[in-house]
């Protein structure tokens, strides 16, 4: 940052996400999305935020981009598929 203060990826994600927000009302607004990730330099704890071109912010447990989202979220054990939801509602 621009006065060499540390911050959590919870703030610098909040920072962004408030940047994005006020560039919404200027008249050449940002046009991105991102994934923002890091890990909090006290706690050791890793997090990761989905922020898009609307200034939405949202924390997730995974995530990928682009086109390699298809091949690795359908290869992530942890995503739920139909038929595992399925039969867990019929047992």
């Amino acid at each position: 940052m621009r006065n060499q203060t540390d911050l959590s990826p919870s703030a610098m994600a909040h920072f962004v996400r408030g940047e994005l927000a006020s560039s919404l009302r200027s008249k050449k607004p940002y046009n991105v999305n991102l994934l923002l990730g890091g890990v909090h330099p006290i706690t050791g704890e890793p997090s990761l935020y989905w922020l898009d071109y609307l200034a939405s912010l949202a924390p997730l447990p995974y995530a990928a981009h682009g086109y390699a989202q298809y091949v690795l979220l359908s290869l992530s054990p942890s995503y739920p598929s139909t038929s595992r939801l399925r039969l867990s509602w019929l047992s």
